[in-house]
């Protein structure tokens, strides 16, 4: 039920990063996606103006060189990600 669980979660995200115009390479195991967007400049810079929208998300940067990526969990249901992902496409419009 777990496994179910997850990947319900983790195609939730991928379908609400497709929509939102995200690149990512979908996780074959885990919880996390590193994902980019061609309107992120500065993930870390990225990463803060999502606070104020309620979203929390790792600038890619804290795990190498990775300037233009967000590290995202999909640790949360699915309605949740959907939103939280929907609203981080809204900011880089």
């Amino acid at each position: 039920e777990n496994t179910k669980m997850w990947k319900g979660r983790m195609a939730a995200a991928s379908g609400a990063m497709r929509k939102a115009g995200f690149k990512f390479a979908p996780p074959e195991a885990g919880m996390y996606v590193f994902a980019t967007h061609e309107g992120i400049v500065d993930a870390g810079k990225y990463a803060l103006s999502l606070l104020e929208r309620g979203v929390a998300v790792a600038p890619g940067d804290s795990f190498g060189n990775y300037k233009k990526f967000v590290r995202i969990c999909a640790n949360q249901p699915q309605a949740v990600l959907e939103k939280a992902i929907g609203k981080m496409g809204e900011a880089l419009r």
